[in-house]
């Protein structure tokens, strides 16, 4: 049975009842992720909602990958604090290799223009989101069209 990230994720996630206490604020502690370790100082939220605002990653994403052990765009979110970090870290290195979370990173993106006059000129942008803005064309259009 093929199960798309997202429900291996929720699957991961320890016994937290996140869905119902939508106006109670939930602690979170975020932690920067490494390759070889888990930086011990984590932000600390009084909410969901005010870490996505810090941080600028929605609620949602944030509410995906809570407690999970799997790492999100470099930081690990967990609603309380990290007792031991190697194994915290070795369970976050497994979600790494078993799941393909190559997706989560944003990718560079050029974009190449030819002039009138015949000559190319290329701009890179940090992303794939930001090129569709710039372009204003659908992500599909732009995944479509790109050599990766």
């Amino acid at each position: 049975m093929y199960l798309s990230l997202y429900d291996i994720v929720k699957a991961k996630q320890l016994n937290i009842e996140l869905n119902n206490t939508p106006f109670v604020g939930i602690s979170i502690y975020i932690y920067k992720y490494y390759d070889s370790y888990i930086d011990k100082t984590p932000d600390k939220f009084d909410s969901i909602s005010e870490a996505s605002k810090k941080i600028g990653m929605s609620r949602d994403s944030i509410r995906i990958y809570i407690n999970t052990n799997v790492p999100y765009k470099g930081l690990l979110f967990y609603t309380n604090q990290i007792k031991n970090f190697e194994l915290t870290h070795e369970l976050a290195k497994k979600s790494t290799i078993d799941l393909d979370l190559d997706r989560s990173i944003a990718k560079e993106v050029w974009v190449y223009s030819f002039t009138t006059n015949g000559s190319m000129q290329g701009q890179s942008f940090p992303s794939r989101e930001k090129a569709v803005k710039f372009l204003s064309i659908s992500s599909k259009v732009l995944r479509y069209h790109t050599d990766n």
